[in-house]
């Protein structure tokens, strides 16, 4: 069997480089999405502390509603 063209062998080779890249980078996005979610949910449960204290029990319930649904 001939060998292949050294362009299709680049190809090909690009073509490996990208298939295992691809997963690693979306897990990489993944992650960082979430961490964004946990970290926007810490806030939403620290200013539903303060508004606790501040006795707006209404507000505090809304903002811990979302910080669970944005990490439950």
């Amino acid at each position: 069997m001939p060998a292949a063209p050294a362009a299709t062998r680049k190809s090909l080779s690009l073509l490996n480089v990208f298939i295992i890249c691809l997963p690693l980078l979306s897990l990489l996005v993944e992650t960082t999405s979430v961490s964004a979610q946990q970290a926007e949910a810490d806030v939403l449960v620290a200013q539903a502390v303060l508004a606790y204290d501040e006795k707006r029990y209404d507000e505090a319930l809304r903002l811990l509603e979302r910080a669970l649904e944005l990490d439950p």
